[in-house]
């Protein structure tokens, strides 16, 4: 409902950053000094209003269908500091803007090696566009700017990555320094939220109700789709018991749940949060060769990075839809718990489907049963009631 604070939250912390974001964009017209100094601070912004417009569109606005005008009601573009009445801009006008502001970002950008990862630089900004275009279908588009930073070509050797190691893989996703991550957060030990971190959610091991009574577990057979040879598949425990973590005895062991992500310690929920990562780039990229008809190009680039990730790999058989299918699969395995999955299958149009026999995810309300179909309004969440009562201009989504 457009009362509910699932609705309301999303929307007034983008438009936050987004506010922000203006007031740096804004204030830069008239600013002196260091040049250098004012282009990465709003290179940094735009890259923020880009992101920020590029969640916003996907929860707020109908779903993107390349090839058509696209004129559906997408979200209110303010390119300014300040909260005037606006009308919704449609989606396409949504998307492009979103590519202007990287488009002017990357070269403001282009020189500038970041002091650490929690900061925008050039090779995070054109791991966005891969990410907007994929979503546009501009598969061309879309596979050129994954490839670029695959390639190390942003121009600062800030943005030097390479996947990790298996070892690394199975170390509990704490560590922004890691060589594949390209953007995440740090928690500083004297700013942490003990119960607002992402650990105290998404970790295995945090003292947390949810984590001690609701442990985060992964779709049986999605599980069941990968060979044991898999390192991905060690951050889920079929058991459930995670003996090497010597979980305190109230804590609900489940089958299949996992400790992909892993607090600091029982007692202390810290752990850092990847935003991006090279793995994301090699995917985005061989899904768009692959549906631009560059199979052979995109095979290429999924064996290196299915060949790190599980040693007895061997380049695919499959073809057309059948391969495409492997590497969606792949990716869904692969970004596991960080945020894609809801969005991925808005843009391709499917169903969210729960219902397999045997799963391990629970419901006493639909009796273990989950389905979502494409077609139901709830892909578009509706437009917060305060922003409704509030922007006579604004039109609310279909409920």
């Amino acid at each position: 409902v457009d009362t509910s604070g699932d609705v309301a939250y999303p929307w007034r912390f983008y438009y936050k950053m987004i506010n922000n974001a203006n007031i740096v964009i804004d204030a830069a017209a008239t600013a002196t000094g260091d040049s250098t100094i004012i282009n990465r601070a709003v290179g940094e912004a735009l890259t923020y209003r880009a992101w920020a417009y590029l969640f916003l569109v996907q929860i707020y606005g109908q779903r993107y269908v390349a090839g058509q005008s696209n004129t559906q009601p997408g979200v209110i573009l303010r390119l300014h500091s300040g909260n005037e009445e606006m009308a919704r801009s449609t989606v396409e006008e949504v998307y492009t803007q979103i590519h202007n502001d990287l488009n002017a970002a990357i070269p403001l950008l282009s020189s500038y090696s970041r002091t650490n990862k929690s900061h925008f630089d050039a090779s995070v900004a054109k791991g966005l566009q891969a990410r907007a275009y994929l979503v546009q279908g501009n598969w061309a588009l879309a596979a050129q700017y994954a490839q670029d930073v695959i390639a190390n070509t942003a121009g600062n050797s800030s943005s030097t990555y390479s996947l990790m190691s298996n070892a690394q893989y199975t170390s509990g996703f704490n560590d922004y320094n890691n060589s594949e991550w390209m953007w995440g957060t740090h928690i500083q030990e004297d700013q942490t939220d003990d119960f607002g971190n992402f650990g105290a959610y998404m970790s295995r091991n945090f003292n947390s109700s949810t984590i001690r009574t609701a442990p985060k577990a992964i779709y049986v057979p999605l599980y069941k789709m990968f060979p044991s040879t898999d390192v991905r598949l060690k951050n889920f425990d079929v058991t459930g018991l995670h003996t090497s973590l010597s979980l305190p005895s109230n804590y609900t062991k489940r089958a299949y749940t996992s400790q992909k992500f892993l607090a600091v310690s029982t007692t202390d929920s810290r752990g850092d949060v990847p935003y991006m990562r090279l793995a994301e780039m090699y995917l985005i990229a061989a899904e768009a060769l692959a549906r631009n008809n560059q199979e052979s190009a995109s095979k290429v680039l999924y064996k290196t990075f299915m060949q790190n990730r599980d040693t007895g790999y061997v380049q695919s058989t499959n073809t057309g839809a059948a391969y495409i299918t492997e590497v969606l699969n792949s990716r869904r395995l692969e970004l596991w718990g960080e945020g894609f999955r809801w969005f991925d299958l808005k843009r391709l149009n499917l169903p969210l489907v729960r219902n397999a026999t045997g799963s391990n995810h629970v419901s006493t309300v639909i009796n273990n049963v989950w389905t979502v179909p494409a077609t139901d309004n709830r892909w578009t969440l509706l437009i917060p009631i305060n922003e409704i009562q509030n922007n006579s201009l604004c039109t609310q989504n279909p409920i």
